[in-house]
């Protein structure tokens, strides 16, 4: 079967809270080590309690790890290489399946899954979105963007620097964002 096209990919739309862990994950990635989630937040713009929301799905799935107190914070549970977008999807999605049907139940209201054809056209789609999804990890996306890792980290504005903020215009944000790659 052909790649999927731009138009069947254009109709198909993640979840607000999807980009928003994908970018955290992305973040922590990046920053390497512990990160406070009020960091996180403001870097990303994503409002602290929809981020801790998050964060918590992440951390019930593994993905990250939470450390308690003064100090405490939010890591990777793995290392980058090991968390592929697929991953981060399905938890905050409930599910990446294109159609009911191919969901483990396999539900049909014409009780047809064995033989139905379309069903299996939606099986090699669901593949191909699965396979490239699961190849593309953390590591990867870190690659892919315009500056490597640690200039994009030393890119962010010191603890000390004025910040790009939320009541910023919406093209001040765009440009802060740009500079930080994220």
């Amino acid at each position: 079967m052909e790649s999927l096209s731009r138009e069947a990919v254009w109709k198909m739309q993640l979840k607000l809270t999807t980009d928003y862990a994908i970018r955290t994950m992305l973040y922590l990635a990046i920053k390497g080590g512990k990160t406070s989630s009020g960091e996180i937040s403001e870097k990303m713009q994503i409002p602290q309690k929809f981020l801790l929301n998050i964060l918590t799905d992440l951390r019930k799935a593994g993905l990250v790890q939470n450390f308690m107190g003064v100090n405490g914070g939010f890591s990777l549970a793995a290392r980058p290489e090991e968390i592929s977008l697929l991953q981060i999807i399905e938890i905050t999605e409930g599910t990446t399946k294109i159609n009911r049907c191919l969901e483990e139940d396999e539900y049909c209201s014409r009780f047809a899954t064995v033989n139905c054809p379309v069903r299996k056209v939606y099986v090699t789609i669901q593949s191909e979105i699965e396979q490239m999804l699961g190849s593309i990890t953390l590591a990867s996306m870190m690659d892919r963007s315009p500056r490597q890792a640690a200039p994009a980290v030393e890119a962010l504005p010191k603890e000390n620097e004025a910040e790009p903020s939320a009541a910023l215009p919406q093209k001040e944000r765009a440009a802060a964002a740009a500079e930080t790659g994220l």
